[in-house]
């Protein structure tokens, strides 16, 4: 919040190592389709929870992911937040905010204003805990009729901690009520969620090397979107060579592919012309792991010669690191 300049000095910045990632989690949060909300000077905090009384006012159910203790205040017949966890999920409609905290959503804020709240970096006040807290707002009913009645307290010690932190207690709700009016340019329609780009999805996770994540997405050949294998006759290649490069990549008779010119091919069956083509030392080959290319074929009674430009190769010297070097590993 703009207020409170001075609060948000002291709290400790971003570490850099997280800070520098930001942009790219913004880019897969967009490519799943999800619109990114921010608006300088103000908490995430509190655009959540103007979407939130946004979307109340229109009577859309909202679930709001959460384990911010403050984001409890927001929590009414409208709205639900679900806080991870490592076992299941916690769900909290106003019921399991009462059985959890024992004040209703509305007194979220007034008992941490006592008691603080150390995510936020929200000092409490000295010797007041979540029950004492509690109790205090049970008896008192809101923390202003506390503030205004606090000599009523019976013990000594939480009357005079109390008494000498009014001031931090009074900043500590204004920091901890979340803004519900911020001036956002958008409406509650404008947020439906679009259809993921896979195939941006694809290439970050492969860039990435999330391979769980890749596994969730569909067939990598579907992203591909390649455009489709020809089969061509042996006779065909008689002469079309003229010092090209040419790419080749299997590891069987039967799964040999070539590449020449921009045109991916197969052939209906291996030929002398490219007999010829694969043993002429002339023309450079370029492939995917052409040691295992060579061997395999030569099983199958085909000499492969002019070994040029092997990626394997190419991607363990770029990076010797990598769990594997298979072309799916390497080829984005």
């Amino acid at each position: 919040k703009k207020k409170f300049a001075e609060y948000k000095m002291q709290r400790p910045s971003m570490p850099e190592d997280l800070s520098s990632q930001i942009p790219l989690i913004k880019d897969i949060i967009k490519a799943y389709g999800i619109r990114i909300l921010q608006k300088e000077g103000f908490e995430a905090d509190d655009i959540i929870a103007t979407l939130a009384r946004k979307a109340k006012n229109a009577s859309i159910p909202t679930a709001i992911v959460s384990s911010d203790k403050d984001m409890l205040q927001l929590v009414d017949e409208h709205t639900s937040v679900i806080a991870p966890s490592k076992e299941e999920p916690v769900i909290y409609d106003s019921s399991r905010v009462i059985e959890r905290y024992g004040v209703a959503p509305a007194q979220i804020s007034d008992i941490i204003a006592l008691m603080g709240d150390e995510s936020d970096n929200i000092p409490g006040i000295p010797g007041i805990g979540e029950k004492t807290a509690v109790r205090l707002i049970k008896t008192f009913g809101t923390l202003e009729e506390l503030l205004k009645h606090y000599e009523d307290i019976p013990q000594e010690k939480v009357r005079k901690a109390i008494g000498e932190n009014i001031e931090k207690v009074k900043l500590n709700k204004e920091l901890i009520v979340l803004d519900e009016q911020v001036d956002l340019d958008v409406q509650i329609n404008d947020l439906t969620i679009a259809p993921p780009d896979y195939q941006a999805l694809f290439g970050f996770f492969k860039h990435l090397e999330f391979k769980a994540l890749l596994k969730e997405l569909p067939a990598q050949e579907a992203l591909l979107e390649p455009g489709g294998l020809l089969c061509t006759k042996d006779e065909e290649l008689k002469g079309i060579f003229n010092g090209e490069e040419l790419f080749c990549y299997g590891n069987s008779l039967e799964t040999l592919t070539f590449c020449l010119k921009d045109k991916v091919f197969c052939l209906e069956k291996i030929g002398e012309n490219v007999r010829t083509i694969l043993s002429n030392q002339h023309v450079p080959k370029i492939g995917h792991d052409l040691k295992k290319l060579k061997l395999s074929l030569a099983s199958g009674g085909l000499q492969v010669e002019g070994l040029f430009f092997d990626t394997m190769i190419a991607a363990y010297l770029l990076d010797p690191s990598k769990p594997g070097y298979s072309l799916a590993d390497v080829a984005w």
